[in-house]
Parts: C-alpha cells; structure tokens; sequence
C-alpha cells in the first residue's frame, strides 16, 4: 500500500463521512496516551446501547429534527457541499421543495454554479441516462 493511495482513502472517507474526526499520533504510546487524556473523567460505555445504537429506525426528532439520511442524499446531490448545505436546509423544508425551485431560486440560495450544476442534474432527462446496473 503506497502512502498516496492511504492519503486519497484518507481524503474520500473524510469528504464522504463529514462529521468524522481524525487522531494523529506518530507513535503507538502517543495514541494511548491521547485516548487516555480523552477518556477521563467519563463513564465507561454501556455494551448493550453501544450494540444497540444504529439498529432501531432513524428518528428525526431524537436528533433536533435531522434526519441524517436526508442529509447524506442532500450532500450526494452536485452543487450542494458542506459550504452551503446549511444554507440549503434554512432555505426549504423539504427535499421536494428543493427539487421544485426554479433556477433563479436556487442561484440566491447556492449561487450561480452551484445552482447551474444543481437544477441541470435535477432537470436531466432520465430516460437519455446511461446507467448500468452490475
């Protein structure tokens, strides 16, 4: 494994996972350290909700009303980025609402190229797409 090929892995789990955060340590003994640092003066993790967390139907009112799917489609869509997602999601309640704006609607809330890139995506005809399906 070259080191380019881990700094891209590196770069596309960060791009694709935005909220994840990385540790650094030169040495294993660094790393133990700064896991320790972290971890005091909090409880030990409970097994059976660690097991269970993930498992059970995403709520969005348990999370302040995000609903992390809707949010990982949003940021899947061209034009939309962590720069201006926030802007996105104070500008439509829905996705529906965003798929229907009009491009000058889409321009004020995302710019010129963001909305450009946007409403021609959302606008494609699907049937002239070439998918294929492995």
């Amino acid at each position: 494994v070259s080191i380019s090929s881990v700094v891209a892995k590196t770069v596309i789990l960060t791009q694709q996972f935005p909220q994840l955060r990385l540790l650094w340590c030169r040495t294993p003994f660094e790393a133990a350290n700064l896991l320790h640092e972290l971890k005091m003066g909090e409880e030990e993790p409970d097994e059976e909700l660690a097991a269970t967390l993930g498992l059970q139907d995403e709520d969005p009112e348990a999370d302040g009303g995000i609903n992390h799917r809707q949010l990982h489609f949003l940021r899947t869509l061209p034009g939309i980025s962590n720069r201006n997602i926030r802007k996105v999601l104070e500008s439509v309640s829905t996705i529906k609402e965003l798929v229907e704006l009009p491009l000058e609607e889409l321009e004020k809330i995302l710019g010129n190229s963001n909305a450009k890139v946007l409403y021609e995506f959302l606008s494609a005809d699907a049937s002239a797409m070439d998918v294929h399906v492995d």
